[in-house]
């Protein structure tokens, strides 16, 4: 008798704990930005219907702290019972105040998923689901994050003045060529010490290209440092424009290179 109570209650143990709910999980809808903070070394769960075929992930993300430093994590597919189905969709190592990061999903059959948020600082994030075939700039979810236009021409600079750790957006249309892209950075208080900041060229939908950063680190009250861009076709372009340490003025040049 005892042994068959300890077998009764075995079962109905291992009943309960197989009946444990997952981890709550956000709903989210297509193509509809969800806002979400989350805790350093902690994830955040959404749910998301899927049909079968090929939708991107676009993930933004803020520093909390406001600080220019690592943003580290990423995303993982899971199915609504939480069993995985692909434990990095999308991997997130930069150093900056903000980042935008995308990343494609086959899907071959439907099913409701799971996207696992995870991240290794304390951050404030906005994530969309959209379907490849209709893909398009999603607006940035951080502050700041309204694109101003650029223009052609050594006398259509465009600029402004950036707080410390801040950052701007710019984007253009250019024609296929050869151009010359120009960051300038100036001091707002006339003190001759660190003049440092970025320009970085970001893709039609936002996310940055490699090899194409202006990087300013200069001791003067002034600077300005081009680079060559080349393009095959007609594109359109976004600049992320960003300060470190010092509120600084800035200017963005295009010209066509001679």
């Amino acid at each position: 008798m005892r042994n068959f109570v300890m077998i009764m209650l075995v079962a109905v143990f291992a009943i309960s704990a197989g009946a444990q709910p997952s981890r709550p999980a956000d709903k989210i809808a297509m193509d509809v930005t969800a806002h979400f903070q989350v805790e350093a070394n902690e994830s955040k769960d959404f749910a998301i219907p899927f049909a079968a075929g090929e939708f991107v992930v676009v993930l933004d993300l803020k520093r909390s702290d406001g600080m220019s430093s690592n943003i580290t994590g990423g995303i993982k597919l899971l199915k609504s019972n939480g069993s995985i189905v692909n434990d990095n969709i999308l991997h997130v190592n930069v150093i900056h105040v903000i980042n935008r990061s995308m990343a494609s999903i086959k899907v071959a059959s439907p099913f409701t998923a799971r996207l696992r948020v995870m991240m290794d600082q304390q951050l404030e994030g906005w994530i969309t689901v959209v379907p490849a075939a209709k893909m398009h700039f999603v607006p940035f979810g951080f502050p700041n994050g309204e694109l101003l236009p650029l223009a052609i021409g050594n006398e259509q600079a465009k600029g402004g003045e950036l707080e410390p750790h801040s950052w701007a957006f710019h984007t253009i249309k250019l024609p296929a060529g050869k151009w010359n892209v120009s960051l300038y950075l100036a001091q707002t208080d006339n003190n001759k010490t660190n003049l440092q900041g970025n320009l970085q060229q970001l893709t039609e939908f936002g996310v940055i290209e490699p090899n194409t950063e202006i990087h300013m680190n200069e001791v003067d009250l002034e600077a300005r440092k081009e680079r060559m861009l080349v393009l095959t076709k007609p594109r359109t372009l976004i600049f992320r424009v960003s300060t470190e340490e010092r509120k600084l003025k800035y200017d963005i040049t295009i010209e066509k290179a001679e």
